[in-house]
């Protein structure tokens, strides 16, 4: 399997299960801390100890004190809120506040109904004493009969039985879930830091969720229902101070994972590098270029001394005279003629064919006592070339016999060198062949 594929699946596996593994850590934090009936003590002195449910508190007993005093009663209202906050602080009076609030804690779990005051009139002689203390003018005006029931801040509590239910069922599949997901996509990936470094990040951003929802919530609900939320708020708050060593070690947990995936080696398959490409070569020419005949850059023709008494250039063996009458003066360079056979009653004899005209032979050397006679260099420059006729048809000059030598290629001459011709300092291409008849 391709490992760019190996990736896309893997990834595919493990986006949804680190979806499904934050509700199932929501839900374990949720059923062990705000759902846990056997917290309802530790959340209702949570509660209290809560600055502002403890004003709020204070505040309902301060209005309970108010009503109880008789009109022009000389107490001011500091005094009261004084009393008041002496009544909530003495341990009598504490204690029924806290098992109040944990009915309340139970109501919210829906094992009973919401708790709307608390009872103070079985320790009405203890609230008595502390507004004596504070004022004795208060407490001898306070009628016996007077009752003393308190309100509590609890009308918006919802009933959150459903959400515990459904928690308690579902949580341990989807964190089951989660895990075989996470798994999976480990295993079938090519790319398994990746893998470590994205459980490391969804690891380290549940912490700061629950974080900023822990301290988020609780203040949007004082700003959208006002003082009468405090509690629902305070529970927010108690779940936050419950999870935060949860949270605390899932971030530990994200940091080890993000460590692992920098120590753990990279298994994917390095790209090799391509070999560096070969210098070009330069193109070697296939095609023959025949020799090219000097022209003008021919080497000059250098004047001979002629000798006193003329010599006969010796023949040599391999190029013989042949006499005039053998074979009529013709061009080295005519083509050969074909001499069909004749039919008739001599056609039984071999006919008399005649022998096709001279062509030039490769050169020989000459004998070691040839002499080269030519005539006097005089100096004049050559004549200008004649242009090349229309056409594009190569100029074409008769050679020039050289005693001693052969037949001389004039050079303007525009056609091809022929094969057997050999260049001679001084005198230009030779061509072997017999002299011209006289």
């Amino acid at each position: 399997m391709p490992s760019m594929f190996r990736r896309v699946i893997a990834g595919l596996i493990l986006g949804p299960a680190l979806l499904i593994g934050s509700f199932a850590w929501s839900g374990y934090l949720a059923l062990g801390t705000i759902f846990d009936e056997n917290r309802s003590a530790t959340v209702a002195q949570e509660l209290l100890d809560n600055e502002k449910v403890k004003a709020q508190v204070a505040a309902n007993i301060a209005g309970a004190i108010s009503s109880a005093l008789p009109d022009g009663t000389p107490v001011t209202e500091e005094q009261i809120d004084a009393a008041a906050l002496a009544v909530l602080n003495d341990g009598r009076v504490t204690g029924l506040v806290i098992n109040s609030l944990g009915e309340t804690h139970r109501s919210f779990l829906g094992l009973n109904d919401v708790p709307q005051t608390v009872d103070l009139n079985p320790v009405a002689e203890v609230a008595r004493e502390q507004i004596a203390s504070i004022s004795p003018e208060a407490a001898a005006a306070i009628p016996a009969d007077t009752d003393w029931s308190i309100d509590l801040p609890t009308e918006n509590i919802p009933n959150s039985s459903p959400v515990k239910t459904f928690l308690e069922t579902s949580v341990p599949f989807l964190a089951g879930i989660s895990l075989v997901m996470v798994l999976m996509a480990f295993l079938t990936t090519s790319d398994r830091p990746s893998v470590l470094r994205k459980a490391a990040f969804w690891a380290t951003g549940t912490t700061a969720v629950y974080l900023i929802v822990g301290y988020g919530v609780p203040a949007l609900l004082r700003l959208a229902i006002g003082d009468q939320a405090e509690i629902f708020a305070a529970l927010i708050t108690a779940l936050l101070r419950s999870t935060l060593v949860p949270s605390i070690v899932l971030a530990g947990v994200g940091a080890a994972l993000l460590l692992a995936s920098w120590l753990w080696p990279d298994e994917r398959p390095q790209p090799t590098r391509a070999p560096a490409p070969s210098p070009p070569t330069t193109p070697v020419p296939t095609t023959h270029i025949a020799p090219v005949r000097p022209q003008a850059s021919a080497p000059p023709q250098q004047p001979v001394t002629p000798p006193s008494t003329p010599v006969v250039p010796a023949t040599p063996p391999s190029n013989p005279v042949v006499p005039a009458d053998a074979a009529p003066p013709t061009d080295p360079f005519a083509p050969p003629v074909d001499i069909p056979l004749t039919s008739g009653p001599d056609s039984g004899m071999v006919p008399t064919i005649e022998p096709p005209p001279f062509r030039p032979t490769l050169p020989t050397r000459a004998a070691p006592n040839e002499r080269v006679t030519l005539p006097a260099w005089t100096g004049d420059p050559e004549p200008p070339p004649d242009p090349t006729p229309s056409g594009g048809v190569p100029k074409a000059r008769p050679p020039t016999w050289v005693e001693g030598h052969g037949w001389v290629l004039d050079p303007d001459d525009e056609r091809p060198v022929p094969a057997n011709a050999r260049y001679v300092d001084g005198v230009g291409y030779v061509v072997p062949g017999p002299p011209p008849r006289p």
